[in-house]
């Protein structure tokens, strides 16, 4: 049994992501999971150090339709039985793509009930019709992204797990990763977020340094280090909580597995 499963995502989208890739592994105890990547913001780290992931193929968004259309070829001939696109994780190119040119697996992809704009009636109608090789499972509000994701795989089976689910997340990493400059007693903010793209998920700055400022005054024995990816430090440039006495910037400095050991 061979699964490639979408995970065009960030870090934290992926991990929800982990109990349905680890309920694939026991459904089909013998099967190979292979993804397909497009952003460098760490989901292909996630599981690099379990046995659930066999590879990762990289894609990126940005590539040409040439390009594209030639990795898409190239990805059928691993003979997919199964494809698995998540409702957040699936850029429109690959839906369509693997429509085409996986012709010989099944299909299972998340779609939106609730938007009822004209225009997105119209295309959700012709995507039902043209991308045939297709089952569709419906995003349903106020669910959790977890289970989302296990709506996916539970279409395979036929029966509604939702009582009786595997919600536990999956993180792996090399516990030997070294970490210096370490400090003996610290916390540790992440005040940015999606690669220092502005998102309403973020608390303002201007809070992370107040609260820095505060928790420093009060426990002048602690450190602070900050922590994200090298985008999440252009949102913070020049900014005063960078030059706080007793706050450690390792925004950028580390890579997945230092991270979980930090």
């Amino acid at each position: 049994m061979k699964i490639l499963i979408s995970a065009y995502t960030g870090l934290g989208n992926f991990i929800l992501k982990t109990p349905m890739i680890n309920r694939l592994a026991n459904l089909y105890p013998d099967c190979k999971i292979d993804l397909v990547c497009g952003f460098s913001w760490g989901a292909d780290k996630v599981l690099e150090h379990s046995n659930l992931i066999n590879h990762v193929y990289w894609l990126p968004i940005t590539s040409t339709i040439v390009h594209k259309t030639k990795q898409l070829k190239s990805l059928a001939n691993n003979g997919y039985d199964l494809i698995v696109l998540p409702f957040d994780s699936t850029p429109t190119f690959l839906l369509w793509g693997v429509n085409f040119y996986f012709s010989d697996s099944k299909i299972v992809a998340h779609f939106n009930i609730y938007n009822q704009g004209g225009l997105i009636r119209i295309k959700r109608a012709l995507s039902f019709v043209l991308l045939s090789n297709v089952v569709w499972v419906p995003v349903l509000h106020g669910r959790h992204e977890i289970d989302l994701n296990l709506d996916l795989i539970d279409v395979l089976s036929y029966k509604n797990y939702t009582e009786n689910r595997d919600r536990k997340t999956i993180v792996t990493y090399d516990s030997t990763a070294p970490v210096s400059g370490l400090p003996d007693k610290y916390i540790v903010l992440q005040p940015s977020a999606r690669n220092g793209v502005p998102s309403p998920k973020t608390w303002p700055i201007s809070q992370y340094h107040s609260l820095a400022q505060q928790w420093l005054k009060k426990h002048p024995d602690y450190r602070i280090i900050l922590v994200g990816d090298s985008g999440d430090l252009n949102a913070l440039l020049d900014h005063p909580i960078l030059k706080l006495d007793g706050v450690v910037n390792m925004i950028g400095d580390t890579d997945f597995s230092q991270l979980c050991m930090i």
